[in-house]
């Protein structure tokens, strides 16, 4: 393994973090209606997520991830729909409740990192990262243990950075427009986009 190789893999890692998918569309509605605090445990789930799908394709268990593919659908479907309740009690909050961060529970940190967790390990796009790319950049059967886990530990700082970075930058957006008439609008946006996200997730779309 060489660093060039190293290097190839986090830039792509990097690009697959940015490019928009059910779990940003979930990140971003949920940072600017709760903050960026309460959005962390999301982060850690989407990571978690992200290692073991990596984990999977490093230590040949694709071929288990096949086998577990109903329960994987279950993950799925359950992520969504936890992101559809979510955005419906921020639909269905009263107006005097809109106060920022407080349309609904946000739930906690056990809940919303499951979440996270559910949303990534149910998103076809970093299964297809690491099943299918992760060959392209190493030749997995040649690898000792420490560098499959120094694959495995490029994973949180990069995650971390684009993931944190949309979180803040959100969160910040939703502080600046922390009017009764903004804040009320932006649950209401906020919202619908969990909806759409959630359904888009269990629809595996």
């Amino acid at each position: 393994m060489t660093l060039h190789a190293v290097t190839l893999y986090a830039s792509a890692l990097l690009l697959m973090a940015m490019a928009p998918g059910p779990f940003v569309a979930a990140l971003l509605p949920r940072s600017i209606s709760y903050g960026f605090r309460r959005t962390t445990p999301l982060i850690w789930g989407a990571v978690v997520g992200d290692m073991i799908w990596a984990a999977a394709a490093l230590f040949g268990l694709a071929a288990a991830a096949q086998l577990w593919a109903p329960a994987l659908t279950l993950v799925r479907v359950g992520g969504g729909a936890y992101l559809v309740w979510m955005g419906w009690r921020m639909l269905a909050a009263p107006p005097e409740a809109m106060t920022l961060g407080q349309a609904g529970e946000a739930g906690g940190f056990r809940a919303t990192f499951l979440s996270g967790l559910a949303v990534t390990l149910g998103n076809p796009k970093p299964a297809l990262f690491y099943l299918a790319l992760l060959p392209v950049f190493f030749d997995i059967g040649k690898l000792s243990g420490g560098e499959k886990i120094l694959i495995l530990a490029v994973i949180p700082p990069v995650l971390l950075l684009v993931l944190c970075s949309y979180a803040a930058l959100a969160a910040e957006a939703g502080r600046r427009l922390k009017t009764p008439g903004g804040t009320l609008w932006l649950n209401r946006v906020c919202g619908a986009a969990m909806i759409l996200a959630g359904a888009a997730l269990a629809a595996n779309l």
